[in-house]
C-alpha cells in the first residue's frame, strides 16, 4: 500500500473542548505571598500529572511541540506553575508511548513516526475498516451511509474555512465509524489506540490536507455509495485506493535524535557525536 495516503483520518478525537482548564489549587502559589507552590496531596499530586501529561501530549499530536524539540523540565513547570515532580511524572508516561524520549540533565525529545511506521500504520488502518465493514449487516450499512452522509458537507464547510482542526475532528468520526458499525468491541479498541498517531501524522500534513479535502470527498463519496448498495468488495477496492494515494508532501520526515542532539552540542560549544543514553 501506499505509505501516505489521504486515508490517514480514521481515530478518535484526542481534545474535548475546555479539557485543559486548570484544576483548582493545584500547582497555585502560597497566598502568603512567598511565590512558593502549595505541597500536593496525593489526590492532587494526580490531577496535577494528568494535566501535565494532557498538556504536553496534545501539544505533540497537533504540531505546538514540533518533531526533534526538546523540552525542558522547568520550562513545563513554569508555563503549567506545577513543580517537577508531575511533569517528571508526565514525561516519563510519555516516554512509554513512545511520543518522547528522555535524557538525563538533558530534556525529553519528542519523536515522530518514521515512513516505516507510516505505512505501517496505513495498512493496520485499512485491515481494520475493510474487516468490519465485511462484519457489518446489511441494514446497518445501509443505515451507516445515511448518517454518514450528513458529515460529508460539514467535511465541505470546514474545508471552505480552512478549519483544520474542525476538519480532522470530522475525519476522525467518519472513519471511526467503519469500525464501529461491526460491533467488534476488540476492533474499535485496537482502532482507538491507533487513533492519537493518526492525528498526529493529520497535523504534519496541515494545509496540504486541506488542499487535497476536494479528492477526499469524492472518494468518501464512493465509500458511502458501496456501503448503500451493500457492495463489500467494492468497498474494499475503493478503500483501498483511497489509502493507496501518491505521497503527501505535508507529512514531515523526522529528524533522527542524534541530529538534535548534535545541534544542541554545538549551539552550547560542546563537541557532537556522542549521545546520552537514554532513560529506560
Amino acid at each position: 500500500m501506499g505509505r501516505y495516503c489521504c486515508a490517514f483520518e480514521s481515530y478518535r478525537v484526542a481534545r474535548a473542548p475546555g479539557a485543559f482548564t486548570r484544576v483548582d489549587t493545584v500547582g497555585m502559589t502560597n497566598q502568603s505571598g512567598s511565590g512558593d507552590r502549595l505541597p500536593l496531596v496525593a489526590g492532587d499530586e494526580e490531577s496535577a500529572t494528568q494535566r501535565a501529561y494532557s498538556h504536553i501530549r496534545t501539544g505533540i499530536l497537533e504540531g505546538r511541540l514540533r518533531t526533534g524539540e526538546m523540552l525542558s523540565e522547568g520550562v513545563l513547570g513554569a508555563e503549567l506553575n506545577l513543580s517537577r515532580t508531575p511533569i517528571r511524572a508526565a514525561l516519563a508516561r510519555l516516554q512509554d508511548e513512545q511520543w518522547i524520549t528522555i535524557y538525563p540533565k538533558r530534556g525529553a525529545l519528542v519523536r515522530g513516526m518514521s515512513e516505516r511506521m507510516v505505512g505501517d500504520l496505513i495498512d493496520a488502518r485499512f485491515i481494520l475498516e475493510a474487516a468490519a465493514i465485511h462484519r457489518t449487516s446489511p441494514a446497518r450499512k445501509a443505515e451507516l451511509a445515511e448518517r454518514l452522509s450528513g458529515l460529508l458537507d460539514e467535511q465541505e464547510q470546514a474545508t471552505a474555512d480552512r478549519d483544520l482542526r474542525r476538519l480532522i475532528d470530522l475525519l476522525v468520526a467518519f472513519h471511526r465509524a467503519f469500525v464501529e458499525a461491526s460491533g467488534n468491541s476488540v476492533m474499535l479498541e485496537l482502532s482507538d489506540r491507533l487513533a492519537d498517531r493518526q492525528r498526529h501524522m493529520l497535523f504534519h500534513m496541515g494545509d496540504e490536507l486541506v488542499a487535497r479535502s476536494e479528492r477526499n470527498l469524492t472518494e468518501h463519496r464512493a465509500l458511502l455509495e458501496a456501503l448503500r448498495i451493500g457492495d463489500d468488495d467494492l468497498f474494499t477496492k475503493t478503500l483501498h485506493t483511497h489509502m493507496d494515494s501518491p505521497p503527501a508532501d505535508g507529512y514531515v520526515r523526522v529528524p533522527s535524535p542524534h541530529d538534535t542532539v548534535d545541534r544542541m552540542d554545538a549551539s552550547a560549544g560542546l563537541p557532537s557525536g556522542e549521545i546520552p543514553t537514554p532513560v529506560a
